[in-house]
């Protein structure tokens, strides 16, 4: 007697079946009655594409310390270089004139 052919795949039953969540410990408080599923979820998500791994927590440190350095160089530029200072001064200023230009051009 030969078995019957399968027309369905396969499912596992008992505590390895899909029911089960499959972030286990970061889904508990999404089992929480009243609690917005499609928040925590969001939570979840935001939180392990911020996770910071051994391979980018060095390369995270040397850009925050280039940007340390950069900021140190530009304040110790606009203690002693005149010529920097007016600059920067003068940088900033259009910066300002063209958010002006551009808000008066939005309420036009």
């Amino acid at each position: 007697e030969r078995p019957m052919p399968r027309t369905k795949p396969y499912v596992i039953a008992g505590p390895t079946a899909t029911t089960t969540p499959l972030f286990d410990g970061m889904n508990q408080q999404n089992e929480l009655p009243g609690n917005n599923n499609m928040v925590n979820n969001e939570k979840d998500r935001a939180q392990r594409n911020n996770m910071i791994t051994p391979q980018n927590s060095s390369q995270l440190e040397m850009q925050k310390q280039q940007m340390i350095e950069t900021r140190q160089q530009q304040q110790y530029l606009m203690q002693t270089d005149p010529e920097y200072r007016e600059l920067m001064n003068r940088q900033k200023e259009l910066q300002q004139r063209l958010l002006r230009v551009i808000q008066q051009q939005g309420s036009d």
